[in-house]
């Protein structure tokens, strides 16, 4: 009875090691559906705000990827069982509408948005950097959101 008791306590313990990783990052669903609800809305204070929270933790999960040798490999190892088929359409915001939000932040000629927001492609392409070649084909295998990603100038298939 101790022996199992040890080896669920090694199991639980190993299995959420990285669920405050993970929840950041499952978080970006909510945040990117906030950002899409405010594309055609006025640029507010508030608005702003949504805007700064979703770039703002893309570049935080990144940071915290690339710093993390262990989540590297644990997400590498579990990358299929956590975002499947449906990556982009969970995470990425379609050129269309960051298009939308750029226009917006750009006001006779100076930038008002977050500076995540600017760099959004340049921090797609450092986490493509940060994944493995497989993960990237089974993103890839949605035609929508290879063509999202194309557009954005992520990828040049």
């Amino acid at each position: 009875m101790r022996i199992l008791f040890i080896i669920l306590t090694i199991f639980l313990l190993t299995s959420c090691r990285y669920d405050e990783e993970f929840s950041e990052v499952k978080e970006l669903r909510n945040l990117k559906v906030q950002v899409e609800e405010i594309v055609d809305e006025e640029l507010t204070m508030e608005n702003q705000q949504i805007i700064t929270n979703y770039f703002g933790r893309i570049k935080n999960v990144l940071y915290e990827v690339r710093s993390n040798q262990s989540i590297q490999k644990y997400t590498h190892r579990n990358f299929s069982k956590f975002y499947k088929n449906n990556f982009c359409n969970d995470f990425i915001i379609e050129t269309e509408n960051y298009s939308k939000l750029m226009n917006k932040c750009s006001v006779s000629g100076f930038y008002i948005c977050s500076e995540e927001a600017r760099s959004y492609v340049d921090l797609l392409k450092s986490a493509k950097s940060l994944l493995a070649t497989n993960n990237i084909d089974m993103i890839l295998k949605d035609e929508s959101c290879k063509k999202t990603l194309k557009n954005l100038g992520v990828i040049n298939e």
